[in-house]
């Protein structure tokens, strides 16, 4: 059975949900009494949520380098298991669909993410993010994730 067989009916189960279970053996001389209930019991877990909050520009923003600082997921955001990487998704400046920038292979906890490499001054760059957990990618590449533009620049003296 799959977590998709258990958030369908009859059972609909859904992330955080206490799933407690009674069992009972079988072997060649017949059936066990049937156990005490898990008491402590099992909560559902599922992939990270998508993030609400869109990334920031961090003040070591420049011409040459782009700050951005993500929230991390909390509580049942996470998915009920803990956050194993945190991927940063950008446009590369071009205007166009997301690229992952880090995160994806090499797990990436960091909440402050300072880039220096592929970076054009006067170039605003558009950034999102998502988390992983053990039960896999918080997205599916069609949902919409909350984003930033970022201009590669400083301000005027």
């Amino acid at each position: 059975m799959t977590l998709l067989d258990l958030q369908a009916t009859p059972f609909d189960l859904q992330q955080g949900d206490l799933v407690q279970a009674k069992v009972t053996a079988t072997n060649n001389y017949g059936d066990s009494a049937i156990s005490d209930a898990n008491t402590a019991g099992a909560l559902i877990e599922t992939v990270p949520h998508i993030p609400t909050i869109a990334p920031t520009r961090g003040s070591n923003t420049g011409e040459t380098q782009v700050e951005v600082i993500i929230t991390p997921l909390t509580g049942l955001e996470t998915g009920g298991s803990p956050i194993t990487s945190y991927v940063i998704l950008w446009d590369q400046g071009l205007g166009g669909a997301f690229s992952v920038l880090k995160g994806d292979v090499t797990p990436n906890l960091d909440t402050t993410n300072l880039f220096t490499s592929g970076i054009t001054s006067g170039t605003v760059y558009r950034f999102a993010y998502y988390a992983k957990n053990a039960h896999g990618d918080g997205w599916d590449g069609v949902q919409i994730l909350p984003e930033v533009s970022i201009l590669a620049g400083t301000t005027p003296s």
